[in-house]
């Protein structure tokens, strides 16, 4: 029961960090008007993210080698451990790669159908951009990404293959526990399972009633 818990707790730490990081960058690069090549990371699967990032910071990746070759490290094992890591970092970091351009598009969408006559007439009265942003643009841009954020954190929380690839054997990700206990006492990977949707489906529920009582 403590490894349930225990990847109870991983599970939304991955997704929280994962989603809160995406919405912020996505945000950025969608209110400076920046363009990061959109394109390759929505057009990757997330397993082959995953892959690229393994091969390129495990402790005998890319990475890895080039600074030990540059005299950086002793050797390969002295990197530190992004991937395959008790915090689940890499897991976090292909999320965050791959989120990322999903909300962009989606502030820059919105932004585009918002008037901006109130950022004008903030800066008109002396505003910088962090007020402009802080007053104007993100309340006015925050609640319209809210059914994104619940969607990309409801979808890491209960993802697999990514956790499978380049988390521990614990902590893990729930849905990488109930599937070990899938082999052994299917019972319990069945409720795992439930738990799971039902935890989506009360994410879902529960926004709706925030949205609908602001």
């Amino acid at each position: 029961m403590d490894e349930i818990w225990g990847a109870v707790g991983f599970s939304l730490w991955v997704a929280g960090a994962s989603t809160l990081l995406a919405l912020a960058t996505g945000i950025f690069f969608a209110v400076r008007g920046t363009k990061v090549m959109w394109q390759v990371p929505l057009a990757m699967p997330h397993l082959t993210m995953a892959v690229v990032v393994l091969h390129l910071l495990a402790p005998s990746g890319l990475v890895a080698r080039v600074v030990y070759g540059m005299g950086g490290i002793g050797g390969p094992g002295e990197f530190p451990d992004v991937v395959q890591d008790r915090w689940g970092l890499g897991i976090v970091l292909v999320y965050w790669i791959k989120e990322t351009p999903f909300f962009a598009l989606l502030a820059r969408t919105v932004l585009e159908r918002l008037s901006g006559e109130y950022d004008a007439v903030a800066a008109t009265l002396g505003a910088g951009r962090w007020q402009r942003f802080r007053y104007v643009t993100g309340p006015l841009l925050l609640p319209a990404l809210g059914p994104a954020v619940v969607l990309v954190f409801g979808f890491v929380f209960a993802s697999f293959d990514v956790a499978f690839l380049l988390g521990r054997t614990y902590p893990a990700m729930l849905s990488v526990v109930a599937q070990r206990y899938f082999v052994s006492d299917r019972e319990t990977a069945l409720a795992i399972s439930a738990g799971m949707g039902l935890f989506s489906a009360a994410l879902a529920w529960g926004y709706v009633r925030l949205r609908t009582q602001w």
